[in-house]
């Protein structure tokens, strides 16, 4: 555990989440996205750590973790930011794991428009 992890376990959820960002970004810097991924498990159970999500869910898309990545946008509570997320990674998703990213869409529950945008990305591919 580094010492901004226990710092942040000290500190009020508020805190705590203001500072998730951060330290997600820290800690797959510095460890993995495992690490990261136990990490959220504990304390991103409200909105407040959406943004850590958020901050997760880019690292893991740029590590080419599309499923574990989209998993996690999924919890998101705001729709509209999850949509968000989705779209600005889906077309790079799907170029570098069409099968995975294709399977995930039709079988999670996500919003619609990432369907829609899915197909469109599909049909000019």
């Amino acid at each position: 555990m580094t010492s901004e992890t226990s710092w942040v376990a000290s500190q009020s959820q508020e805190v705590a989440a203001a500072s998730g960002p951060s330290l997600v970004n820290q800690m797959i810097e510095q460890e993995t996205l495992t690490s990261a991924a136990t990490w959220l498990e504990k304390n991103a159970t409200t909105p407040a750590f959406d943004r850590s999500i958020a901050t997760f869910a880019y690292q893991a898309f740029d590590q080419n973790k599309g499923e574990l990545a989209a998993d996690w946008v999924m919890q998101i509570e705001n729709e509209e930011r999850r949509a968000q997320i989705f779209q600005h990674n889906l077309d790079e998703w799907i170029e570098s794991d069409r099968t995975g990213a294709l399977k995930y869409i039709e079988n999670n529950p996500v919003p619609q428009s990432i369907k829609d945008l899915a197909r469109e990305i599909i049909e000019e591919g």
